[in-house]
């Protein structure tokens, strides 16, 4: 990895899967190293420049901003120096009261999705493993909240990115992500084999906030990549989620975090009484799509729900943990590929919040290698024939795709 050059943090920056005819995504790699500062003035040319992110999020008055301002400076000293370079690229005093520099939104909408953790001693390598969809609905943010499309606006999820991250100071750490430069995380894993995986939680929906203005700590995708920065294992990780205040914003959300041992947690929020629980997988195969577990810990607590929905999250549960209490020996690479596949959306539904039904598609299935700190991706093209069991359409990908973090 070549040093970078005084305050310019761009390594790379370059779309690796070109948006082609009636195809859905694009997928931006980025690189940048340095001070925390120049990555994140990077990130903002990055958001002005390829993605259009000409405004800011305004703060509804200087005193939460005050305070929110304050709070990163305590708790996430990183991400305010990132901060200072997302108010330099967007010319903004870096003591500004009046716009949340926390933030690069360039599309807003939940995830839904599906994943499991594998650890060594249930893997063919000896390698503790994620496989994991991403999934949503494949139109735009005012088709998804029930309002006529707008010409010419992305689609949710359809400008894609892996980032890789070297700074000076924290873990380096690379991530697929959508919807915010800065903090967009769906995958994570740092250079210590920490990962984190951020899905839905729709258990926690009503409690999740959809104004950006009034920020309380941290948001979720924010506190994740505090996780990853500054932690090594799940018990560290564990201390720091409870130390901090974090909020949702938009859509409810739940933690999957795994260490290189084969440890891994599930972290949940109560929407009772907002503590924090947290679901230990024992060394085993350990589940997670998009209702709260702590609330459902296994599958004869699930409530009855139509056994045809197949994309609803108590359905898609059972069908994944079927599979690996039915599997015999290790699980092998293309096991932990299959067994994803199986729960692929290729539906039309809103069961994942949209007002009505509408297209929802896997958008990438990624596999990520705690031990090798790399992950392994494709990504939805567009739709192919009818699937005789399903009734959906069979997913069309790109080629697969490999991404290594640097040591």
């Amino acid at each position: 990895m070549a040093k970078a050059m005084s305050e310019n943090a761009v390594i790379k920056n370059e779309i690796i899967l070109a948006k082609g005819e009636g195809e859905y995504q694009e997928v931006r790699h980025i690189i940048l190293e340095g001070s925390n500062k120049a990555i994140g003035k990077a990130l903002g040319d990055i958001a002005r420049e390829a993605y259009g992110v000409l405004d800011l999020f305004p703060y509804a008055d200087a005193i939460y901003a005050k305070a929110h301002m304050e709070y990163i400076r305590d708790n996430d000293p990183s991400l305010l120096e990132r901060m200072k370079g997302v108010a330099q690229s967007y010319a903004v005093g870096e003591n500004e009261l009046a716009y949340n520099t926390s933030m690069l939104n360039y599309a807003l909408g939940g995830k839904a999705c599906s994943a499991v953790f594998f650890p060594p001693s249930h893997t063919v390598n000896g390698h503790p493993m994620i496989s994991r969809n991403t999934e949503f609905y494949t139109a735009t943010f005012s088709e998804f909240v029930g309002l006529e499309p707008v010409p010419g606006t992305p689609g949710l999820f359809s400008q894609n990115y892996v980032m890789e991250l070297y700074p000076d100071d924290g873990y380096p750490s690379m991530v697929a992500g959508s919807l915010d430069l800065l903090s967009g995380l769906c995958d994570g894993m740092n250079t210590e084999g920490l990962s984190v995986s951020y899905l839905a939680d729709n258990n926690v929906l009503t409690i999740a906030t959809t104004d950006p203005t009034r920020p309380v700590g941290l948001m979720d995708q924010q506190l994740a990549r505090l996780l990853l920065e500054t932690c090594a294992t799940v018990d560290e990780a564990k201390v720091t989620i409870l130390k901090n205040k974090f909020f949702m914003l938009f859509d409810g959300s739940h933690l999957m975090v795994a260490d290189a041992s084969g440890r891994s947690f599930i972290a949940e929020l109560s929407e009772k009484d907002f503590t924090i629980h947290f679901i230990d997988n024992d060394r085993a195969p350990q589940i997670m799509t998009n209702h709260s577990v702590w609330e459902y810990p296994d599958t004869t607590t699930f409530p009855e729900v139509p056994t045809d929905a197949r994309y609803d999250s108590f359905n898609r549960y059972r069908v994944l943990d079927d599979y690996i209490r039915g599997h015999e020996g290790k699980f092998s690479r293309e096991d932990m590929r299959y067994v994803l596949s199986l729960v692929y959306a290729n539906t039309n539904d809103s069961s994942e919040g949209a007002a009505h039904d509408l297209p929802c598609r896997i958008l990438w299935p990624i596999l990520y290698d705690c031990h090798d700190r790399s992950f392994t991706m494709k990504f939805y093209l567009k739709d192919g024939e009818e699937e005789a069991i399903t009734g959906g359409p069979e997913p069309i990908f790109s080629e697969t795709m490999e991404f290594k973090l640097q040591s």
